[in-house]
């Protein structure tokens, strides 16, 4: 009679692949979702310009500036859907449009500053 102790086999799992799928369709979809948020400023922009030549309100360079805002909310949108390989495009895209929101939250600030500086002085321009 043999009564030896069971054999144990050692057995190496294959890594839970669903997880790591999804924990990248999980990022990708966020910045997917920001990329997407960006296009907000130019939307409410070309809103404003457009309010305002309903009320008779524009001048030349408003409508310039509300024509580059629609410019920008369409070859937002074209070269998002347009990508055939949106994670790298999405990747690619994010260094320039952090650099120019950083940009323009900084002259908002910069602008909040000099407003709360020089309160009792009329603006300049």
């Amino acid at each position: 009679m043999n009564l030896s102790a069971p054999q144990i086999e050692a057995r190496t799992e294959p890594p839970d692949v669903t997880a790591r799928y999804l924990g990248v369709q999980a990022q990708g979809s966020r910045r997917a979702f920001a990329y997407l948020i960006h296009l907000v400023v130019p939307v409410l922009l070309l809103v404003d310009v457009l309010h305002a030549y309903r009320l008779r309100m524009t001048l030349h360079s408003d409508l310039v500036l509300g024509g580059f805002a629609a410019v920008w909310v369409i070859s937002g949108i074209l070269a998002y859907s347009l990508s055939s390989d949106r994670p790298r495009f999405l990747e690619r895209a994010a260094r320039p449009l952090v650099s120019f929101y950083t940009v323009l939250v900084m002259l908002c600030v910069f602008e909040l500053g000099l407003v709360l500086a020089r309160r009792e002085h009329p603006p300049a321009v």
